[in-house]
């Protein structure tokens, strides 16, 4: 099972590193590479109607589930930290 921590940012990195939920509150938006472990990046807007980013002491959370539409076609949650694959 992978892990992210979250690393809080005004502008996205050119290179994304893997095990990190990147999130700039500015935008409203939380980005990371796939769960899955393919290198796809993951674009989630936060906000009303969109995804709910949660932090606690073991890591961050997203809800609703994250379900790549293109490429490996993964569905998965980040819970806590962890990925957690459907």
């Amino acid at each position: 099972m992978s892990t992210l921590s979250l690393r809080r940012v005004r502008y996205m990195p050119e290179q994304l590193e893997r095990g990190v939920l990147y999130v700039s509150d500015e935008f409203g938006v939380a980005v990371h590479l796939c769960g899955c472990g393919c290198g796809q990046e993951t674009v989630t807007p936060l906000g009303p109607g969109e995804w709910t980013l949660t932090e606690t002491t073991a890591g961050p959370s997203l809800s609703p589930s994250i379900l790549q539409r293109a490429g490996c076609r993964s569905h998965y949650w980040l819970r806590n930290g962890a990925v957690v694959m459907c």
